[in-house]
Protein backbone atom coordinates (compact mmCIF):
# COMPACT_ATOMS: atom_id res chain seq x y z
CA UNK A 1 0.00 0.00 0.00
CA UNK A 2 1.18 3.44 -0.58
CA UNK A 3 1.22 4.74 3.07
CA UNK A 4 3.36 4.32 5.77
CA UNK A 5 3.09 1.06 7.75
CA UNK A 6 2.13 3.15 10.71
CA UNK A 7 -0.92 4.15 9.30
CA UNK A 8 -2.09 0.43 8.24
CA UNK A 9 -4.98 0.49 10.80
CA UNK A 10 -5.76 4.03 10.39
CA UNK A 11 -9.83 4.10 11.44
CA UNK A 12 -10.12 0.45 11.21
CA UNK A 13 -11.36 0.12 14.70
CA UNK A 14 -13.72 3.02 14.27
CA UNK A 15 -15.26 2.05 11.10
CA UNK A 16 -15.41 -1.14 13.12
CA UNK A 17 -17.29 0.31 15.58
CA UNK A 18 -19.60 2.02 13.05
CA UNK A 19 -20.49 -0.45 11.61
CA UNK A 20 -21.42 -2.24 14.55
CA UNK A 21 -23.36 0.60 15.27
CA UNK A 22 -25.75 0.80 12.36
CA UNK A 23 -25.58 -2.88 11.47
CA UNK A 24 -29.45 -2.81 11.37
CA UNK A 25 -30.05 0.22 9.26
CA UNK A 26 -26.95 -0.92 6.83
CA UNK A 27 -28.44 -4.56 6.97
CA UNK A 28 -32.30 -3.44 6.08
CA UNK A 29 -30.86 -1.60 2.89
CA UNK A 30 -28.89 -4.49 1.53
CA UNK A 31 -25.40 -3.18 2.75
CA UNK A 32 -23.02 -6.50 2.95
CA UNK A 33 -21.38 -5.65 6.46
CA UNK A 34 -18.80 -8.08 5.96
CA UNK A 35 -17.21 -6.16 3.28
CA UNK A 36 -16.87 -2.95 4.71
CA UNK A 37 -13.30 -3.41 6.16
CA UNK A 38 -12.23 -4.69 3.42
CA UNK A 39 -13.21 -1.75 0.59
CA UNK A 40 -12.50 0.42 3.77
CA UNK A 41 -8.54 -0.79 3.04
CA UNK A 42 -9.18 0.00 -0.86
CA UNK A 43 -10.79 2.89 -0.02
CA UNK A 44 -7.64 4.53 2.07
CA UNK A 45 -5.10 2.97 -1.12
CA UNK A 46 -7.14 5.12 -3.67
CA UNK A 47 -6.93 8.31 -1.24
CA UNK A 48 -3.58 8.66 -0.68
CA UNK A 49 -2.69 7.48 -4.04
CA UNK A 50 -4.85 10.39 -5.29
CA UNK A 51 -2.54 12.61 -2.72
CA UNK A 52 -5.06 12.86 0.26
CA UNK A 53 -1.23 12.20 2.41
CA UNK A 54 0.22 14.82 0.77
CA UNK A 55 -2.37 17.71 1.19
CA UNK A 56 -2.85 17.81 -2.89
CA UNK A 57 -6.15 16.41 -2.89
CA UNK A 58 -8.43 18.78 -4.73
CA UNK A 59 -11.58 16.37 -5.11
CA UNK A 60 -15.01 16.59 -3.42
CA UNK A 61 -17.01 13.98 -1.85
CA UNK A 62 -19.43 13.47 -4.85
CA UNK A 63 -16.50 12.87 -7.12
CA UNK A 64 -14.74 10.51 -4.94
CA UNK A 65 -18.01 8.62 -4.37
CA UNK A 66 -18.40 8.54 -8.26
CA UNK A 67 -15.03 7.30 -8.48
CA UNK A 68 -15.10 4.26 -6.37
CA UNK A 69 -18.69 3.79 -5.81
CA UNK A 70 -18.10 0.08 -7.87
CA UNK A 71 -15.68 -1.06 -5.90
CA UNK A 72 -16.36 0.04 -2.37
CA UNK A 73 -20.10 0.48 -2.49
CA UNK A 74 -20.89 -0.31 1.29
CA UNK A 75 -18.15 1.47 3.10
CA UNK A 76 -19.41 4.78 0.55
CA UNK A 77 -23.34 3.58 1.92
CA UNK A 78 -21.91 3.98 5.59
CA UNK A 79 -20.68 7.58 4.76
CA UNK A 80 -23.17 8.62 2.98
CA UNK A 81 -25.92 7.56 5.88
CA UNK A 82 -22.99 9.44 8.70
CA UNK A 83 -22.98 12.47 6.45
CA UNK A 84 -26.79 12.66 5.75
CA UNK A 85 -27.77 12.68 9.51
CA UNK A 86 -28.89 16.11 10.34
CA UNK A 87 -26.80 17.75 12.69
CA UNK A 88 -29.89 19.16 14.51
CA UNK A 89 -30.96 15.43 16.08
CA UNK A 90 -27.70 15.71 17.78
CA UNK A 91 -26.07 12.12 16.18
CA UNK A 92 -22.53 13.45 16.96
CA UNK A 93 -22.61 13.36 20.30
CA UNK A 94 -23.93 9.39 20.64
CA UNK A 95 -21.22 8.91 18.13
CA UNK A 96 -18.17 10.46 19.62
CA UNK A 97 -19.66 8.78 23.00
CA UNK A 98 -19.57 5.61 21.06
CA UNK A 99 -16.02 6.29 19.97
CA UNK A 100 -14.78 6.66 23.33
CA UNK A 101 -16.25 4.20 25.11
CA UNK A 102 -13.07 2.22 26.17
CA UNK A 103 -12.23 5.27 28.07
CA UNK A 104 -12.34 4.59 31.54
CA UNK A 105 -11.20 5.35 34.83
CA UNK A 106 -9.14 2.01 36.07
CA UNK A 107 -9.22 3.73 39.79
CA UNK A 108 -11.71 3.11 42.31
CA UNK A 109 -11.72 6.61 43.69
CA UNK A 110 -12.02 8.21 40.34
CA UNK A 111 -14.62 9.09 37.91
CA UNK A 112 -15.20 9.92 34.66
CA UNK A 113 -18.19 11.44 33.48
CA UNK A 114 -18.36 11.95 29.32
CA UNK A 115 -20.64 13.95 27.29
CA UNK A 116 -19.76 14.11 24.10
CA UNK A 117 -16.05 15.93 24.40
CA UNK A 118 -16.65 17.75 27.19
CA UNK A 119 -15.22 15.30 30.01
CA UNK A 120 -15.07 15.90 34.20
CA UNK A 121 -12.69 13.56 36.44
CA UNK A 122 -13.94 13.54 39.52
CA UNK A 123 -11.78 12.29 42.31
CA UNK A 124 -12.47 11.54 46.13
CA UNK A 125 -9.43 12.91 47.73
CA UNK A 126 -8.89 11.67 51.34
CA UNK A 127 -6.43 10.60 53.41
CA UNK A 128 -3.08 9.59 52.18
CA UNK A 129 -4.91 10.34 48.71
CA UNK A 130 -4.49 14.18 47.84
CA UNK A 131 -4.14 14.36 44.41
CA UNK A 132 -5.51 12.54 41.14
CA UNK A 133 -3.29 12.16 39.29
CA UNK A 134 -2.53 8.77 38.37
CA UNK A 135 -6.24 9.07 37.38
CA UNK A 136 -5.56 12.18 35.23
CA UNK A 137 -2.07 10.80 33.71
CA UNK A 138 -3.94 7.11 32.29
CA UNK A 139 -6.84 9.57 30.90
CA UNK A 140 -4.42 11.94 29.15
CA UNK A 141 -2.24 9.15 27.88
CA UNK A 142 -5.58 7.51 26.51
CA UNK A 143 -6.68 10.45 24.91
CA UNK A 144 -2.63 10.58 22.92
CA UNK A 145 -2.88 6.74 21.89
CA UNK A 146 -6.83 7.66 19.90
CA UNK A 147 -5.37 10.68 18.60
CA UNK A 148 -7.40 12.98 20.59
CA UNK A 149 -5.89 16.29 21.72
CA UNK A 150 -6.86 18.12 24.74
CA UNK A 151 -7.69 21.72 25.13
CA UNK A 152 -5.71 22.48 28.03
CA UNK A 153 -6.57 26.47 27.78
CA UNK A 154 -10.40 25.37 28.81
CA UNK A 155 -9.22 22.94 31.41
CA UNK A 156 -10.09 23.70 35.06
CA UNK A 157 -8.98 22.29 38.07
CA UNK A 158 -11.72 23.02 40.76
CA UNK A 159 -11.78 21.41 44.41
CA UNK A 160 -14.68 20.66 46.29
CA UNK A 161 -14.15 20.72 49.72
CA UNK A 162 -16.75 19.70 52.76
CA UNK A 163 -14.25 21.02 55.71
CA UNK A 164 -15.32 23.75 57.90
CA UNK A 165 -12.18 25.10 57.07
CA UNK A 166 -12.04 26.02 53.07
CA UNK A 167 -9.13 24.73 51.53
CA UNK A 168 -7.11 27.23 50.03
CA UNK A 169 -6.43 26.76 46.12
CA UNK A 170 -3.22 27.92 46.18
CA UNK A 171 -2.13 25.43 48.42
CA UNK A 172 -3.40 22.62 46.19
CA UNK A 173 -0.97 20.32 44.06
CA UNK A 174 -0.64 21.97 40.90
CA UNK A 175 -2.37 19.39 37.63
CA UNK A 176 0.30 19.73 34.82
CA UNK A 177 -0.86 18.42 31.60
CA UNK A 178 1.96 17.91 28.70
CA UNK A 179 3.97 20.43 30.41
CA UNK A 180 0.76 23.38 30.67
CA UNK A 181 -0.38 23.97 34.66
CA UNK A 182 -4.43 23.67 34.71
CA UNK A 183 -5.79 26.60 36.16
CA UNK A 184 -7.36 26.47 39.07
CA UNK A 185 -11.00 27.91 39.68
CA UNK A 186 -13.81 28.25 42.29
CA UNK A 187 -16.77 28.27 39.81
CA UNK A 188 -17.21 26.47 36.25
CA UNK A 189 -20.15 25.86 34.15
CA UNK A 190 -20.51 22.28 33.24
CA UNK A 191 -23.85 21.86 31.10
CA UNK A 192 -25.42 24.53 31.34
CA UNK A 193 -25.22 24.76 35.54
CA UNK A 194 -22.62 26.37 37.10
CA UNK A 195 -20.69 24.84 39.99
CA UNK A 196 -18.77 26.38 42.63
CA UNK A 197 -16.31 25.16 44.97
CA UNK A 198 -18.63 25.37 48.33
CA UNK A 199 -21.59 23.34 46.27
CA UNK A 200 -23.65 26.51 46.88
CA UNK A 201 -24.46 27.34 43.73
CA UNK A 202 -24.91 31.02 44.05
CA UNK A 203 -23.56 32.15 41.52
CA UNK A 204 -25.87 29.72 39.17
CA UNK A 205 -28.63 31.46 41.37
CA UNK A 206 -27.28 34.86 39.85
CA UNK A 207 -27.33 33.89 36.31
CA UNK A 208 -30.81 32.19 36.76
CA UNK A 209 -31.98 35.73 38.27
CA UNK A 210 -30.43 37.88 35.47
CA UNK A 211 -32.10 35.46 32.68
CA UNK A 212 -35.48 35.89 34.00
CA UNK A 213 -35.24 39.25 34.84
CA UNK A 214 -34.44 40.10 31.11
CA UNK A 215 -37.67 37.96 30.14
CA UNK A 216 -39.81 39.73 32.75
CA UNK A 217 -39.92 42.76 30.53
CA UNK A 218 -41.69 40.72 27.84
CA UNK A 219 -44.00 39.34 30.29
CA UNK A 220 -45.16 42.58 31.23
CA UNK A 221 -45.26 43.69 27.63
CA UNK A 222 -47.81 41.05 26.62
CA UNK A 223 -49.93 41.88 30.02
CA UNK A 224 -50.16 45.88 28.56
CA UNK A 225 -51.12 44.67 24.95
CA UNK A 226 -54.33 43.01 26.87
CA UNK A 227 -52.97 39.36 26.19
CA UNK A 228 -55.56 36.37 27.69
CA UNK A 229 -54.07 34.91 30.78
CA UNK A 230 -54.13 31.32 29.33
CA UNK A 231 -51.34 32.73 26.79
CA UNK A 232 -49.33 34.38 29.35
CA UNK A 233 -49.13 31.76 31.12
CA UNK A 234 -48.31 29.19 28.25
CA UNK A 235 -44.89 32.06 27.91
CA UNK A 236 -44.39 31.76 31.51
CA UNK A 237 -43.54 27.70 31.33
CA UNK A 238 -41.85 27.85 28.56
CA UNK A 239 -39.86 30.84 28.81
CA UNK A 240 -39.44 31.67 32.58
CA UNK A 241 -40.20 28.45 34.47
CA UNK A 242 -37.73 26.43 32.05
CA UNK A 243 -35.09 28.28 33.58
CA UNK A 244 -35.71 28.59 36.94
CA UNK A 245 -36.22 24.78 36.58
CA UNK A 246 -33.44 23.78 34.63
CA UNK A 247 -31.25 20.90 36.04
CA UNK A 248 -33.16 21.91 39.63
CA UNK A 249 -32.59 18.53 41.03
CA UNK A 250 -29.27 19.13 41.25
CA UNK A 251 -28.88 22.28 42.79
CA UNK A 252 -32.40 23.49 44.63
CA UNK A 253 -31.42 21.87 48.51
CA UNK A 254 -28.00 23.25 47.97
CA UNK A 255 -29.33 27.10 48.03
CA UNK A 256 -29.47 28.73 51.29
CA UNK A 257 -32.54 30.33 52.08
CA UNK A 258 -31.54 33.98 50.80
CA UNK A 259 -31.69 32.45 47.39
CA UNK A 260 -34.41 30.58 47.46
CA UNK A 261 -36.78 33.13 48.73
CA UNK A 262 -35.35 35.37 45.80
CA UNK A 263 -36.25 32.80 43.05
CA UNK A 264 -39.35 32.48 44.50
CA UNK A 265 -40.05 36.13 44.73
CA UNK A 266 -39.17 35.96 40.57
CA UNK A 267 -41.77 33.23 40.60
CA UNK A 268 -44.83 35.25 42.60
CA UNK A 269 -43.66 38.64 40.48
CA UNK A 270 -45.04 36.55 37.64
CA UNK A 271 -48.00 35.13 39.13
CA UNK A 272 -48.82 38.39 39.98
CA UNK A 273 -48.54 39.72 36.05
CA UNK A 274 -49.84 35.99 34.59
CA UNK A 275 -52.88 36.47 36.65
CA UNK A 276 -53.27 32.76 37.42
CA UNK A 277 -51.34 30.65 40.57
CA UNK A 278 -48.03 29.07 38.88
CA UNK A 279 -46.02 25.92 40.45
CA UNK A 280 -43.76 27.10 43.00
CA UNK A 281 -39.88 25.51 43.00
CA UNK A 282 -40.51 22.98 45.55
CA UNK A 283 -43.50 21.92 44.03
CA UNK A 284 -41.59 21.59 40.35
CA UNK A 285 -38.23 20.09 42.37
CA UNK A 286 -40.48 17.35 44.30
CA UNK A 287 -42.31 16.45 40.82
CA UNK A 288 -39.17 16.02 38.90
CA UNK A 289 -37.08 14.11 41.95
CA UNK A 290 -39.81 11.63 42.08
CA UNK A 291 -39.68 11.26 38.12
CA UNK A 292 -36.02 11.20 38.46
CA UNK A 293 -36.09 8.37 40.90
CA UNK A 294 -38.51 6.63 39.17
CA UNK A 295 -36.30 6.26 36.54
CA UNK A 296 -33.24 5.08 38.42
CA UNK A 297 -34.68 2.25 40.33
CA UNK A 298 -36.44 1.30 36.68
CA UNK A 299 -33.10 1.09 35.35
CA UNK A 300 -30.86 -1.68 36.69
CA UNK A 301 -27.59 -0.22 35.13
CA UNK A 302 -27.90 3.50 36.10
CA UNK A 303 -25.09 4.21 38.73
CA UNK A 304 -27.59 5.33 41.04
CA UNK A 305 -29.51 2.12 41.54
CA UNK A 306 -27.67 0.25 44.21
CA UNK A 307 -28.71 3.39 46.40
CA UNK A 308 -32.05 2.78 46.32
CA UNK A 309 -32.77 -0.13 48.69
CA UNK A 310 -36.13 -1.81 49.97
CA UNK A 311 -37.05 -2.01 53.97
CA UNK A 312 -37.69 -5.40 55.26
CA UNK A 313 -41.70 -4.43 54.50
CA UNK A 314 -40.74 -4.35 50.53
CA UNK A 315 -43.30 -1.12 50.28
CA UNK A 316 -41.02 1.59 51.58
CA UNK A 317 -37.17 2.52 50.45
CA UNK A 318 -34.23 3.07 53.03
CA UNK A 319 -33.54 6.98 53.60
CA UNK A 320 -30.35 7.17 51.34
CA UNK A 321 -27.19 8.48 53.81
Amino acid sequence: LPFKSTSQDFGDEEINKLTSHFRPLLLSAGVDVDLIPDQWTILKAELYTAGFSQGTFEKTWPTVNRMLRHRCPDVLYLFDALLTIPARLCALPPLYILDTDDCRSTHPNCHLVKYADDTVLLSLLSGSSQHHRPALQEFVEWCDSSKLELNVSKTKDMVVTFCRRPRDPAASVTTIIHGTPVEVVEEYKYLGTTFDNLLKFSANTEEILRKCHQRLYLLRKLNSFGVSSSVMMTFYCAFLENIMTFSITCWFYSLSLQNRNRLQHTTSVCSKIVGLPVRTLAQVFYQQALRQAAKILHNPSHILHPAFQWLPSGRRLCCIS
